[in-house]
């Protein structure tokens, strides 16, 4: 799921927040087989690295979220295409014509 997100990343923020990402990931999912195959008193520095991972994990993707760059590529050219659409106005003619697409 996220290597869809990770290709849909702005350039910028690919090679830098994204590849991050992807790292912590791995390490979560790294210290959390590490601690299945451990005691129970032995598995908690494991689980304490997996959490603080998780929760960096949580912050670097809220920051990509408020900067908008976790949208699809779809979203975004939708929203391309909406912050570049000039707003219609009403046509001056009293007969609403058809041709000028007014918002009458």
């Amino acid at each position: 799921m996220w290597y869809k997100f990770y290709q849909d990343l702005p350039k910028v923020h690919r090679h830098s927040l994204g590849q991050r990402i992807d790292t912590l990931f791995v390490e979560v999912i790294e210290a959390i087989s590490a601690a299945s195959f451990l005691s129970p008193a032995e598995k908690h520095p494991y689980v304490r690295l997996a959490i603080k991972k998780a929760d960096t994990l949580r912050v670097l993707l809220l920051v990509l979220w408020e900067t908008k760059s976790l949208l699809s590529s779809e979203s975004r050219r939708e929203m391309k295409r909406f912050a570049t659409r000039r707003t219609r106005t009403r046509c001056h003619d009293s007969t609403c014509c058809q041709a000028c697409r007014c918002t009458r």
